[in-house]
């Protein structure tokens, strides 16, 4: 991730949360540990995932009070555990295939907390996406339709493209 995305990322989870401290935090594709610093250093209690054994290694010596964990992919991984926040960045455009995508989102909200949200960052990755076949870049339409099904309440982050919260409807 790079400085401009994290600080975004941070931004964001710091206007939704007066403290971090205590907060449980899951990051879906963490890859090296990048926003574990920030979210450790914050009292968060980190959980991050991924599908890399060589990034998670480094992920592990750089931050070793963080939890790092290895999945084979995002949409059907089970921690037996609900978090206060849960996020991804970038990740999910890479789930081409519309079910995968749509129960991906649904793992994720099997892994939230009562009052918790689910934070998506897909704003970098979205300009790129239409020129990958890898990459499948979703707008606000197909996110609120996707949350409609699943009870979850949907916004916009911020004035940029890409950067979704998904909460649990009342």
């Amino acid at each position: 991730m790079n400085d401009a995305k994290a600080q975004r990322l941070r931004t964001v989870i710091n206007a939704k949360f007066s403290s971090l401290a205590r907060k449980s935090v899951l990051e879906v594709g963490c890859g090296m540990g990048t926003m574990a610093s920030d979210l450790l250093e914050s009292g968060a209690l980190y959980t991050g995932i991924d599908t890399s054994d060589v990034a998670l290694e480094k992920a592990k010596a750089r931050y070793p009070t963080g939890v790092f964990l290895q999945y084979s992919n995002i949409v059907d991984f089970s921690l037996g555990t609900k978090y206060d926040i849960v996020f991804c960045d970038d990740i999910s455009v890479g789930l081409v295939d519309e079910s995968n995508w749509r129960q991906a989102l649904r793992n994720m909200k099997e892994h939230l907390n009562d009052g918790g949200v689910i934070i998506i960052n897909n704003g970098i990755v979205n300009e790129i996406a239409s020129s990958s076949p890898q990459l499948m870049s979703r707008g606000c339409s197909q996110y609120q339709d996707v949350c409609d099904g699943l009870n979850l309440r949907f916004e916009v982050a911020d004035s940029e493209p890409g950067l979704y919260y998904l909460w649990l409807k009342d």
